[in-house]
């Protein structure tokens, strides 16, 4: 296929859409696949679309200041102006909940989970590692040793060999 696209950003996709109808996705292909993957691609997403060949793309590209689409995904606002650079990493962490990826939005579900997280142990044994004591942080970018998702935020972490768990996977 022409892309990699995950089934959980699929989803959250379709769940924003069904949220908000004037929610839209462009999908911007970085490499050579032939007309018919990228077809079939389409048909199955039903988002809007620029071929890799597609002369507009290199406009595009400047207009949202970036050097290449490859894995980036941009939250642009009703305005057309950029919302979020980062929108990615709110999906994984927010899932459809980041949506509309507004600063006042993030912020209040920040906070949710800072408020969340006042209810969680601050240091614990789990059972998918018995080793050592993980301890709860707040940090920048992880992978869950769990479910292998890259995260951003709070994690439960081993400080003597790295391993990390994000919130959901310790409550498991």
């Amino acid at each position: 296929m022409c892309t990699r696209l995950t089934p959980k950003l699929i989803k959250v996709c379709h769940d924003i859409k069904a949220k908000d109808d004037a929610f839209e996705v462009i999908f911007i292909t970085v490499n050579n696949c032939d007309d018919d993957t990228f077809e079939e691609l389409l048909f199955s997403l039903l988002w809007l679309a620029l071929p890799v060949d597609n002369p507009r793309k290199e406009r595009l590209m400047y207009r949202l200041k970036v050097k290449h689409f490859s894995g980036i995904i941009i939250a642009i606002g009703p305005s057309g102006r950029t919302v979020a650079r980062n929108t990615r990493e709110l999906i994984q962490n927010y899932g459809a909940n980041a949506y509309p990826f507004t600063e006042e939005h993030l912020q209040h579900l920040e906070g949710q989970m800072n408020e969340m997280a006042k209810g969680w142990p601050k240091k614990l044994k789990h059972e998918l590692h018995p080793e050592h004591e993980i301890v709860l942080r707040q940090e920048s970018i992880y992978d869950c040793n769990a479910c292998s998702e890259t995260r951003i935020g709070w994690r439960f972490c081993c400080e003597l060999c790295a391993f990390c768990l994000h919130p959901r996977c310790f409550e498991l």
